[in-house]
């Protein structure tokens, strides 16, 4: 099965397209300008993601790093929380007073807020849901119904919907592939259908 991304919009954030199997609509696709992946042929593969908690559609990119990268960040935060959660516990164990309690779990939790900014983002190129491109880079590419650049919605209803054809394909050992490829816009149409003829006999 071959999937298409038809992009036609490239704006200053995102870049947004229409998704097609065998030349029907299936819905449409935004993703972050700063992590697009170059037009091509992508093999998909199903894989647990860590972030989503379940299988999702993962594209075999030449030297993305992939689950591994996410993975080590994922347990990073899980650490870096799990030590957080141990102070804490280990302050109220010591019968640590409400007033001072609560002054640590402030500063723990900007300790926490800190640390976690300091993990560098996880770039894996899927397809995923999403709202939109604001605050993403982690090159998922986002599916739903286009609402204006960069925005999607009904997105959990598009990803699982082709999740279920992707799945189904893989199970019955059929290959899986995304060709992403951009359609430059056309310029703008001349409304103005009025001839000579129509003003002369006006």
């Amino acid at each position: 099965m071959e999937i298409i991304i038809n992009r036609t919009h490239v704006g200053k954030r995102s870049v947004d397209g229409s998704v097609y199997i065998g030349g029907t609509y299936v819905c449409d696709s935004t993703e972050a300008l700063a992590t697009r992946l170059p037009e091509g042929h992508y093999e998909l593969t199903m894989r647990k993601c860590p972030k989503a908690a379940r299988k999702v559609p993962c594209l075999q990119v030449p030297g993305q790093p992939g689950c591994t990268l996410c993975s080590s960040i994922h347990d990073r935060r899980c650490k870096i929380r799990l030590s957080t959660y141990d102070n804490l516990l280990q302050a109220i164990g010591q019968g640590m007073p409400d007033n001072e309690l609560l002054l640590l779990l402030n500063e723990a939790e900007d300790c926490e807020r800190t640390a976690l900014r300091n993990i560098p983002q996880a770039v894996c190129h899927r397809l995923c849901t999403g709202s939109g491109v604001l605050g993403q880079g982690d090159g998922g590419i986002l599916l739903g119904t286009s609402l204006v650049p960069g925005i999607v919605c009904n997105s959990r209803r598009a990803f699982d919907s082709l999740c279920e054809r992707i799945r189904k394909n893989l199970e019955r050992g059929n290959s899986v592939s995304l060709n992403i490829s951009y359609t430059k816009p056309q310029g703008k149409i001349n409304t103005n259908t009025n001839t000579k003829q129509d003003k002369q006999e006006s």
